[in-house]
């Protein structure tokens, strides 16, 4: 109602007013600013958007319990910039309450699941930018793997000597994030889930490998999910590639998906021009191109172009881009048509 959404508005702003007062609490007011303009065609039309792209603002922070332990917090809400939700412009992202020491972090809450880590480290459009490889991986048939769970009990390691992590997750019910019909929630953990990832990391190299299982209330199936990616410096060169394979997609015996991808960014100066090329088998391809221009330590202009095909052995799926954090989802207008776009927007972080 209006009433709750004001009164949740008074409440997240009374909050960021007493930051300076608490003082006994590392407590830090963060988010961004992401507008952009988008210039898309469907195959039949051609149309123009004003996108808010995940604009975010939230506090997060520790207060020490312990030389060795301390509790943690995270709250976190995209603000609409756009305008186009109204009244339900501040909505939930990360959210999380836990403790960190020398053994690890503990984390409760609504928390991005560790498979949605390794896709996102070898994305080359920052996973809220119009070209993400977020189009196949998580959008067009893939399963939906790049998700932010609800009722999240998640632990990560800490870092060791050699660059190696692991963080596992285990949700006692997912659908609330949509994943599942949220009107047959389920019951006894019917729609449960866990995800486990593990990656190295040094300066040069990237390596990441999650394994993903999930229940649904509507389906006696279980669709489970592999993602392996990684990426390498060569100066001020960065190369990315991504493999994904998903049983079961949505709980639907047999219907499995494979996606690959490999990418490119080369920087010059306060330039970055950048490339990636992903498939998502029988089902689609996409080509996404674009430049960043940084005008400061925490403000980026950039450019990007994108096209996603449709494969002829689709099944008669429309293909989609966008989504997932961009603002806009774009559909081809009939089966067989293509669909692609100009986005033109600014990035303001902090």
């Amino acid at each position: 109602s209006f009433i709750m959404n004001t009164y949740s508005r008074i409440l997240l702003l009374g909050g960021i007013v007493i930051i300076p007062a608490a003082a006994s609490a590392d407590t830090t007011l963060f988010g961004q600013a992401h507008p952009s303009v988008l210039f898309s065609d469907d195959g039949d039309n051609t149309d123009t958007f004003v996108s808010s792209n995940t604009s975010r603002i939230g506090i997060k922070g520790n207060l020490g319990l312990s030389d060795s332990l301390k509790a943690i917090y995270h709250l976190e809400w995209s603000a609409g910039l756009d305008g186009n939700d109204g009244d339900e412009d501040l909505k939930a992202r990360n959210r999380f309450g836990g403790l960190q020491g020398n053994y690890g972090t503990l984390r409760i809450g609504r928390i991005d699941t560790p498979m949605k880590l390794v896709g996102r480290a070898v994305d080359l459009f920052w996973s809220t930018q119009w070209g993400q490889n977020r189009i196949l991986t998580n959008n067009n048939g893939a399963g939906g793997l790049d998700a932010r769970w609800d009722n999240v009990i998640n632990y990560t390691s800490p870092k060791f000597s050699q660059g190696f992590a692991f963080q596992g997750a285990y949700s006692t019910d997912h659908s609330d994030s949509g994943n599942a019909d949220p009107a047959n929630p389920g019951e006894n953990n019917d729609d449960d889930a866990y995800s486990v990832a593990a990656w190295y990391k040094t300066k040069p190299l990237y390596l990441g490998a999650a394994y993903e299982s999930r229940s649904f209330a509507t389906s006696d199936e279980e669709q489970t999910a592999v993602r392996v990616s990684g990426y390498y410096l060569l100066g001020t060169t960065r190369l990315t590639a991504l493999y994904q394979d998903t049983s079961d997609v949505g709980g639907n015996l047999n219907k499995d998906q494979e996606v690959y991808g490999v990418g490119i960014a080369h920087t010059i100066g306060m330039n970055t021009f950048k490339s990636h090329y992903y498939l998502a088998d029988n089902i689609a391809d996409n080509v996404s191109l674009g430049w960043d221009r940084s005008l400061s330590k925490n403000t980026s202009i950039y450019a990007t172009f994108t096209l996603v095909s449709d494969d002829e052995n689709n099944d008669g799926i429309r293909v989609t881009a966008g989504g997932a954090g961009t603002g806009e989802i774009i559909t081809a207008a009939a089966d067989g048509e293509d669909v692609s776009g100009v986005s033109l927007g600014l990035r303001i972080v902090f």
